[in-house]
């Protein structure tokens, strides 16, 4: 009898890992995953049918050590921008923040709207917040070459003035925390403008940072300053480090989770 037992143990287990290797969807375990089976996960977050099958096989290579791959990450940038579901691209996107590479930072800087995009043609808001705050660690990494650093103070400026959706604009006045520019110094003070405390407070925060110096929200007292001022970046950026506060934001790779 008990040999019978540990025979049918055996069986079912057999059965078990058969079960386990068939199939075009085999669920990889992200901790014990190599490079082969991420790059199998990566073809299933391209081509699996269903929008979800896609969705969990981006997130599980969000959560690998080979998120950085360069094919990976170029899989990823095609994700990003291609997916019909915003859902997957936001994912990419949050992956693509992971990835921690300048490839990876290349390919969210390439997710920033043109000045001219037409509204309708926009990448969902999700896509566009996540890339801004991917391109934040990108900048504090030092990540982007001298023309990506310029087009993402440029698209940041752009988003915090036009852009319709809060997020995005709580995003570009936090990133533009890190670009000692007139220009962007402006931008932010203009934003002091906007019916929204959050906004505001957020644009005070980088202005801080930049310069060393607070006036409660107040843009004519900034004006004022920023006039009388003629080297207003006395204590440079890197002195005043901004804390990575992500608190409300959405988790991307938890979807289904209570936020």
């Amino acid at each position: 009898m008990l040999r019978e037992c540990s025979g049918l143990h055996v069986l079912g287990i057999l059965l078990f890992t058969l079960a386990g290797c068939h199939g075009s969807h085999r669920p990889f375990d992200r901790v014990f995953l190599d490079r082969n089976e991420a790059v199998e996960l990566a073809r299933q977050g391209m081509e699996a049918p269903q929008p979800d099958e896609r969705r969990q096989a981006v997130a599980r290579l969000a959560e690998s050590r080979w998120v950085g791959d360069p094919e990976i990450v170029r899989t990823l940038g095609l994700i990003a921008t291609r997916d019909h579901s915003s859902t997957v691209r936001t994912v990419a996107v949050v992956a693509l923040g992971r990835a921690e590479t300048p490839e990876a930072c290349a390919a969210s800087v390439a997710l920033l709207p043109e000045e001219d995009t037409p509204r309708d043609r926009l990448p969902a808001e999700s896509v566009r917040t996540e890339a801004l705050k991917n391109l934040d660690r990108c900048v504090k990494l030092d990540l982007l070459s001298p023309s990506e650093v310029d087009t993402v103070r440029l698209g940041a400026m752009r988003m915090l003035s036009s852009d319709l959706s809060r997020n995005v604009r709580l995003a570009s006045a936090r990133l533009l925390g890190y670009f000692p520019q007139r220009e962007v110094l402006t931008a932010l003070v203009n934003a002091l403008e906007q019916r929204d405390f959050g906004i505001c407070h957020e644009a005070e925060r980088s202005l801080n940072r930049l310069t060393g110096q607070s006036f409660d929200h107040d843009p004519v007292a900034w004006r004022a300053y920023l006039l009388q001022t003629s080297q207003p970046f006395a204590v440079t950026a890197s002195s005043h480090e901004q804390a990575d506060d992500d608190t409300g934001w959405f988790d991307w790779l938890k979807p289904k989770s209570k936020q």
